[in-house]
């Protein structure tokens, strides 16, 4: 397999679509809501608002980092060959700012592994992380890269990608193991790992020469070898802290731990724009997950103080549904729910608020509308933006056309007279539509050692001269490497960098042009 850095009198990066531009991030979110203050109840003031903004982003620039590697997956003894890509978390467009971008390797056990200082050099971030089989073990680590601004903002703004690593000596040797369960079901509940080291072959009891493990506090142990199974105990107070550390000889495993002996689930349940309001028609979207965090389907219905039914609820992708119904003034209302196994649950509701106002957001092809429903509808304010743009304000509700915004995340805020905030509700749009880059091969199929030819068509682009830039590619073995299909710089930068939390599967959200109601539950959860 092969990693190449090519630089090109070209405008081009691989996968990543021009004038498609990302909104700011939560903390400028956050920001929005504190400059809106001052135009709340004094429309004429919005030339000076948007100057402070302005200011604001002129001032304290952020960044955002996508990086690609040459594969999804890898085995000791390989190389991680790495591009970050570092852009204005606004615009998009590439920044020097940063002189350098960290790289971290994750272990299971959230240890640093493996660290790395980048310096950019003709504008290309570029790398390695050499994988010693002696060195590195076998698990599911994460990738974690950064730039000096991003510290400022928190971790949860780094660029994180899981790569699994197997060991090189499982060619040969197998570390097999089975959990036992302790007390089951109790306080004091405890995990018995049960190990054997075998021969991949063959699947019977090989000798080894030393052993030794890590738990999560820090406790180790290890003693020469042998040819007998071993058994570890782990108590219930670190079965939350991730993984065991094991190892035979050269050959290192990390055990990943289950989170209990028994699986349950708990639902979770966002009102639109934040609270239940009587009087219409309200949306609910609802998340459900197993105890070891896993999106899971359920079905269900929600019912009144009185037992009777107002709506059914049912999963329609990871995890995430939505019910619509009309909430009355005093009532409680309750879901019960099932999951597969037919385990019956009920959840509280959140409760219905006589005194709040709520944003609803209808998409409504070409434009959206965004209404205030409730005690302040009439009054309030209605502020939206994107990437640090002030879109449009008003009273009671704005429409705005989408076709012609960029592609991202949205936010829309409710402000009343005193400067309170009432409702938040964030919203994507997948905007005008970009342009692509075409990349060509002169020829379907090659011989070993064949020069390829690539040639890249930027006629859809609207521009008449070229711009410098640069861009990645990864060539690898399509038998035996599958691709990431989950994520891509597309996805990380116009949907998983403007929300807390991890996504899972982003690349799914744009595949298709029929992932909008699917879409907008992410964007409610």
């Amino acid at each position: 397999m092969c990693y190449f850095v090519f630089k090109y009198k070209i405008v081009l990066t691989i996968k990543l679509y021009f004038n498609t531009i990302v909104t700011m991030k939560r903390y400028l979110l956050s920001l929005f809501a504190i400059l809106l203050t001052s135009l709340c109840g004094h429309a004429q003031d919005f030339a000076q608002y948007k100057q402070n903004l302005d200011w604001q982003v002129y001032n304290y620039p952020q960044e955002k980092i996508h990086v690609m590697t040459d594969k999804p997956y890898y085995i000791t003894g390989d190389t991680i060959w790495l591009r970050a890509f570092v852009v204005d978390a606004l615009t998009h467009k590439p920044v020097d700012a940063s002189k350098f971008v960290y790289v971290e390797l994750i272990s299971p056990m959230n240890t640093v592994d493996m660290r790395i200082k980048i310096k950019e050099r003709d504008g290309v971030f570029k790398g390695y992380l050499p994988l010693d089989p002696t060195k590195v073990a076998e698990g599911e680590y994460t990738l974690t890269a950064y730039t000096m601004f991003m510290q400022n903002q928190g971790e949860q703004y780094f660029f994180k990608k899981k790569l699994k690593i197997t060991s090189s000596f499982a060619i040969k040797r197998k570390i097999d193991y089975e959990f036992e369960w302790k007390n089951q079901g109790k306080d004091n509940e405890s995990l018995r790992i049960n190990l054997r080291y075998l021969d991949a072959e063959t699947n019977e009891t090989c000798p080894y020469n030393s052993f030794s493990y890590i738990l999560p506090n820090g406790k180790a142990a290890d003693w020469e070898g042998g040819d007998r199974n071993l058994s570890i105990e782990v108590d219930h107070k670190h079965l939350r802290d991730g993984a065991l550390f094991v190892q035979y000889g050269n050959y290192g495993k990390y055990i990943t731990f289950p989170q209990g002996s028994t699986t349950t689930y708990d639902v979770s349940f966002y009102p639109e724009g934040g609270y239940l309001v009587p009087g219409f028609e309200n949306r609910l979207t609802f998340k459900a997950m197993d105890s070891n965090g896993k999106s899971i389907g359920i079905t269900g219905e929600i019912v009144d103080g009185s037992g009777n039914k107002v709506a059914n609820i049912t999963t329609t992708h990871d995890g995430m549904g939505l019910a619509t119904f009309t909430p009355q003034a005093g009532m409680v209302y309750q879901a019960v729910c099932k999951n597969d196994d037919l385990e019956e649950k009920t959840f509280n509701l959140p409760q219905v608020r006589n005194d709040a106002t709520v944003l609803q957001v209808s998409n409504e092809g070409k434009k959206v509308k965004i209404e205030a429903k409730g005690y302040q509808q009439s009054t309030a304010l209605i502020a939206v933006q994107q990437r640090g743009t002030l879109l449009a304000t008003g009273y009671g509700s704005v429409t705005i056309a989408t076709d012609t915004l960029p592609a991202g995340v949205v936010q829309a805020l409710l402000m009343n007279e005193n400067s309170r905030m009432l409702s938040e509700r964030l919203f994507f749009v997948t905007g005008k539509q970009a342009p692509k880059a075409k990349l060509n091969i002169d020829k379907q199929n090659y011989d070993s050692r064949d020069l390829v030819q690539a040639s890249v068509d930027l006629s859809d682009f609207a521009f008449s001269n070229t711009i410098a830039s640069n861009f990645a590619v990864s060539v690898t073995d399509d038998r035996t490497i599958a691709p990431d299909s989950t994520t891509s710089i597309l996805t990380d930068l116009l949907l998983q960098s403007d929300l807390q939390g991890r996504v899972s599967n982003p690349a799914w959200y744009f595949v298709g042009s029929d992932r909008g109601k699917e879409l907008d539950m992410l964007m409610m959860t």
